[in-house]
């Protein structure tokens, strides 16, 4: 038990004996009284905030999970190069969206920063390298510049690779957390079980209604 040395001051009638103990003080003697862990519970982790990690939790799928543009602009066929193509698709492809349909050689298609790359492309040119060309209402892109296999795109895990580290056993979640679990495709966690706090009030002051 927990208690507070006796006062050596004249104690009068209703006074207690003992000192007041400052609440640092009596958490610190709750924390020598506990001599073992909690046990650990597996929550979804909407449900994990304030609770701490009982394992390392490791990325369940990689950042970004596609080919994605840094940039807005036009994924192109690098080798390509320069020159004036056509657009396959006017609506282009916005972050959020599906890749939709491969692009095929001598074509170019409008990408925003995010989107994912269509497949077959594997570059990316910037907006600012650019001109828009209508020839008998169909869109054409002149590119002014060459491209490398690679340039504007992140590629599938250069953020974060499957299965790697994403939080240490033992860090306190919170909201970031929560996101980015989220985003490695965690859904469930190992928690520290929440402890059962119970607190009695003695006195002779108190009363049965």
């Amino acid at each position: 038990a927990i208690m507070a040395e006796v006062s050596k001051k004249q104690v009068y009638p209703g006074k207690s004996p003992y000192e007041m103990l400052p609440v640092e003080t009596c958490v610190a003697k709750v924390l020598e009284e506990v001599n073992a862990a909690l046990p650990a519970e597996r929550v979804p982790i909407a449900k994990a905030r304030g609770r701490r990690l009982c394992r390392d939790a490791f990325a369940a799928a990689p950042i970004p999970a596609f080919p994605a543009s840094i940039m807005d602009g036009f994924a192109v066929h690098s080798a390509d190069g320069s020159g004036r193509f056509p657009v396959d698709q006017v609506a282009g492809a916005t972050a959020g969206a599906l890749a939709g349909s491969q692009l095929e050689p001598g074509f170019v298609r409008y990408v925003t920063t995010g989107a994912a790359v269509p497949l077959g492309a594997d570059a990316v040119v910037k907006v600012e390298d650019t001109k828009e060309v209508w020839e008998d209402d169909k869109l054409f892109i002149d590119i002014s510049v060459k491209s490398k296999p690679g340039a504007n795109i992140r590629q599938v895990g250069s953020d974060t690779a499957a299965g790697s580290l994403a939080l240490r056993a033992g860090t306190l979640v919170g909201a970031g957390e929560i996101g980015l679990m989220a985003a490695l495709g965690i859904g469930e966690v190992e928690v520290s079980m929440q402890a059962v706090v119970a607190v009695l009030s003695t006195g002779d002051e108190l009363l049965d209604d």
